[in-house]
C-alpha cells in the first residue's frame, strides 16, 4: 500500500470512529443507557477491533520482532483476538483504546513522514487521543463510566472527538492540496 493509501485510509477510517463515538457520547440519554454500557462488555465488536488493530500491526512488528518470532506473527494476530474475546473483560472498550493508540501513533508517523503542513498541531492532538486510548485500555471500565457522566463531561468528551474527526480529514485533504 503507499503512504498516500495509508494515509487517507488511516485518517478517514479514524475520522469516521472519532465521530461515531463522539455521537455515541453526545447522544447518551436515561433510555439508552443501558445499551451503551452493555456495548463496552460486547464481545464481537472487541474481537473485530482487536482484528483489526492486529492486523495493522504485523508489519510494524516484523521489524522489531526476534526472527524465531516472525513465522509466528500471523498465526498470532488471527489467534488472539478470539482468546481475548473469552477471557477479557470490557473488550469491545479496551479494542476503543487499542485502535486509539494506533491511529495516534500513525497520524504522528505519516505527518511528519509525508511533510504535512501544520504536523505538529495534528501531532498533538493525536498524543491526546493516544493517551485516551492508554487510559481506556488500562481501565476499560471508564468508557461505561464516561457514558454514565454528566451531560457536561460526555459532551466534553464528545467536541474533542468531533474536533480530532475534522483535524483527520484536515491532515489529509492539507496532504492531497501541499
Amino acid at each position: 500500500m503507499s503512504d498516500a493509501a495509508a494515509l487517507f485510509l488511516t485518517n478517514f477510517s479514524g475520522a469516521a470512529g472519532c465521530a461515531w463515538l463522539g455521537m455515541m457520547l453526545w447522544r447518551t440519554t436515561a433510555e439508552n443507557l443501558p445499551r451503551r454500557e452493555a456495548w463496552t462488555r460486547h464481545k464481537l465488536c472487541g474481537v473485530v477491533m482487536a482484528y483489526i488493530a492486529f492486523t495493522v500491526c504485523v508489519p510494524y512488528a516484523k521489524v522489531v520482532s526476534p526472527d524465531f518470532l516472525i513465522p509466528l506473527l500471523w498465526p498470532l494476530a488471527l489467534t488472539m483476538p478470539v482468546v481475548c474475546g473469552f477471557f477479557v473483560d470490557y473488550p469491545a472498550a479496551r479494542g476503543v483504546g487499542g485502535l486509539a493508540i494506533l491511529l495516534a501513533y500513525l497520524v504522528v508517523h505519516e505527518g511528519f513522514e509525508m511533510k504535512i503542513p501544520g504536523a505538529p498541531v495534528f501531532a498533538v492532538t493525536a498524543w491526546l487521543l493516544g493517551v485516551a486510548g492508554i487510559w481506556l485500555s488500562a481501565l476499560p471500565w471508564k468508557l461505561r463510566d464516561l457514558f454514565r457522566a454528566g451531560e457536561k463531561a460526555r459532551r466534553a468528551w464528545a467536541l474533542f472527538l468531533f474536533a480530532e474527526s475534522v483535524l483527520l480529514v484536515l491532515e489529509a485533504w492539507l496532504w492531497l492540496f501541499r
